[in-house]
């Protein structure tokens, strides 16, 4: 009966092994991108405050029960870091930094004399040893990095339910710099400003569905910063940005990305006229920096430095942030200038100069200080100038 039934079928199942056959290599190849396509499927990542709070719930019971003072898990992070090339013999803390720095106030708040008698006088609290609540940095460390790596699990599944919500990101930037993994910091703002984006794309679509790339990205920026809906806020996007571009200096990591961040910044503080001309001017110096790869970024240098100088109503700043916001328009003449200098446009470059010693003039009369750095930079143009025009005596002669 069997050997009946497989003659029968045999055409169909050496057919099914040659589909197998040739099917196989393929699956073992691209095995991760499958499981990949798998996992989204089977658990799709999607605003869900539910969710998020039951993760983000789980990682702050395992973080009380383990009592972690995740302060001086990120200082003991920090003073090894610090230690890399230095001889083990120095590894072990000083008698100073036992007795100061590696004290843990938990064990203060939890042991039973500093419950007990809450308000004991200045002088029991100077009866105590010093070493009294010393702890190793790295056997403290080593302690409680697995109950910190598990709360920072849950905090990461919280994230890919969070959408526009801020509160995962808070909570992995705690741990992250507390177990040493600063990248798991740079990938929670990272998720959370393109959690927010989709959020706010999934909201217009259904108003603006035929939108352009560049139309569509101006149009969520603008809800955002309008507070078109309340669970995207502004402040925490704003924050998000910054925290990538000035504390994480993505420009120096990225700079083709940290310009599309600057682009964000732009748009959101358009109507923050100071803080707007602030990253105008660092968007600039950053397609400054960018032309040596490709010259038509001078062009949108210059477009950046132009606007950066623009600060209406000067007469309404006092004198000292006059002063500042003077230099800053003198710096973006000498980019400018650079710029020109850079594209061989030795005219304009001269014209531009004609408007930075205007500049200068304004500073001096305003009874202002010209930065040093900048008066190195003015006087270094100048001679490039001049060379440039064939006047090399005259450049040789400014001191």
């Amino acid at each position: 009966m069997i050997k009946k039934i497989l003659k029968q079928n045999l055409k169909y199942m050496l057919l099914v092994l040659v589909i197998w056959g040739i099917l196989f290599p393929l699956i073992i190849i691209n095995r991760d991108q499958i499981l990949v396509w798998y996992s989204l499927k089977v658990s799709r990542q999607h605003y869900n405050e539910s969710s998020m709070n039951g993760f983000l719930k789980k990682g702050n019971s395992i973080l009380h029960n383990s009592n972690a003072n995740l302060e001086l898990m990120r200082d003991a992070c920090d003073y090894y870091k610090n230690l890399n090339h230095v001889d083990p013999i120095l590894y072990e803390p000083k008698w100073y930094d036992q007795a100061h720095r590696w004290q843990n106030p938990k064990d203060k708040e939890s042991s039973w004399f500093g419950s007990f008698f809450g308000n004991e006088s200045q002088n029991s609290k100077q009866q105590e040893p010093l070493l009294k609540y010393y702890v190793h940095p790295r056997d403290y460390w080593n302690g409680k990095e697995g109950d910190v790596l598990e709360a920072l699990d849950y905090y990461k599944r919280a994230l890919n339910y969070a959408g526009p919500n801020f509160e995962p990101v808070k909570k992995i930037e705690e741990v992250g710099w507390a177990v040493c993994r600063p990248r798991e910091v740079v990938l929670a703002y990272s998720t959370f400003i393109l959690n927010t984006e989709e959020y706010v794309e999934e909201k217009l679509a259904i108003s603006y569905p035929n939108d352009s790339e560049i139309i569509k990205t101006y149009r969520i920026i603008s809800a955002i910063k309008n507070g078109k809906f309340k669970e995207a806020r502004r402040d925490f996007y704003e924050k998000g940005l910054i925290y990538l571009l000035l504390e994480l200096k993505w420009a120096n990591i990225s700079p083709t990305e940290a310009e599309n961040l600057y682009t964000k910044l732009i748009v959101i503080t358009s109507n923050q006229k100071e803080v707007y001309n602030r990253f105008r001017k660092k968007r600039g110096l950053l397609r400054y920096k960018l032309g040596q790869e490709k010259k038509d970024n001078y062009k949108l240098a210059i477009e950046d430095f132009l606007a950066a100088r623009e600060y209406p109503n000067m007469d309404e700043f006092k004198t000292k942030e006059l002063n500042v916001y003077l230099n800053d328009i003198f710096e973006s003449d000498l980019m400018i200038i650079k710029c020109y200098i850079e594209l061989n446009q030795i005219e304009d470059a001269q014209k531009t100069l004609s408007v930075a010693n205007s500049d200068i003039q304004k500073i001096f009369e305003e009874g202002g200080i010209l930065e040093a750095s900048l008066q190195e930079d003015y006087k270094e143009i100048r001679r490039i100038i001049l060379r440039k025009l064939g006047r090399t005596r005259e450049a040789d002669e400014i001191r």
